[in-house]
């Protein structure tokens, strides 16, 4: 119950004013219950129930002994007169203090033993609803911690099965870098052995020049003979076999690359040199 409930409270007719108790332990107790979280409307409520509930009526209570017999002695009997005169002036201002004392302390009291009945009334009647409502909030986190720990094993199992992956990913990515490691060296290799056989391609392709010297000193002394036969007589060339030159002509070099194969010059007519033949290993 907030601030402005209670002042409300304190100052309706049905629960009346607190002012006879200022600096009594009473006072502070009521001022403690002011702080309880009950508003007007259950406090009205609350009241219209114990009005029907309970009958409130004061009861009268003797407070004076019986007064004492009154006699007179004569007409004259003065001292008697005054004696209960006295003694009815007396009861009397007493009777009048203590009636508003009583009446005070009643009004208070009743009160505040009823304002505290409807605290405790309504204590209890929330206390009710929160032990219901803390019942539902245990079923509701037995529920949540069941499926917490159904989430944390499928987690686990997750967790697993990912460990699982990034193994086998590592592993996938190990193995195919080995795979490009042995790609780039078998290229690496297949590169050398290309420039091999290219030098030895351009060391082939150099040997044509040697042979055409060789086919120039060789038709050169064919014509110095054939030159030299021309200018003898002709005496008994009926009985001398008719010289011709070989009909074939083999010359043979040795390679200087051990992967070049020996080079043959074969004339199959006079006076013509055959085209070289390579033979590679």
């Amino acid at each position: 119950m907030d601030l402005d409930d209670n002042d409300e409270f304190m100052d309706s007719p049905d629960i009346g004013s607190t002012d006879g108790f200022n600096g009594s332990p009473a006072s502070a107790t009521l001022q403690s219950l002011n702080s309880l979280p009950f508003n007007r409307r259950e406090m009205d409520q609350w009241n219209k129930e114990f009005s029907k509930a309970v009958e409130y009526s004061p009861k009268q209570i003797n407070l004076f002994d019986e007064p004492p017999s009154f006699t007179l002695q004569d007409p004259n009997d003065s001292v008697s007169i005054q004696r209960m005169k006295e003694y009815f002036t007396t009861k009397n201002a007493r009777k009048r203090q203590l009636i508003e004392s009583v009446d005070k302390n009643t009004e208070i009291s009743g009160e505040h033993i009823k304002k505290q009945l409807c605290y405790i009334d309504l204590g209890y009647f929330q206390s009710v609803e929160l032990k219901t409502e803390i019942e539902k909030l245990r079923e509701e986190f037995a529920v949540l911690s069941s499926k917490t720990q159904m989430l944390n094993k499928e987690n686990n199992a997750l967790k697993t099965r990912l460990s699982k992956y990034e193994a086998i990913d590592v592993i996938d990515r190990q193995r195919n870098e080995d795979a490009r490691n042995r790609s780039k060296k078998k290229d690496a290799a297949l590169e050398k052995q290309r420039q091999m056989l290219q030098q030895v391609e351009n060391c082939l392709d150099e040997r044509p020049g040697a042979v055409a010297t060789l086919r120039k000193q060789f038709d050169y002394k064919e014509n110095v003979t054939k030159s030299a036969t021309l200018k003898k007589p002709l005496t008994s060339s009926s009985n001398r076999p008719a010289r011709y030159p070989p009909s074939v002509t083999t010359i043979s070099t040795s390679s200087s690359s051990s992967n070049e194969g020996p080079v043959s010059l074969n004339t199959r007519n006079h006076g013509q040199l055959g085209t070289p033949h390579r033979s590679r290993k």
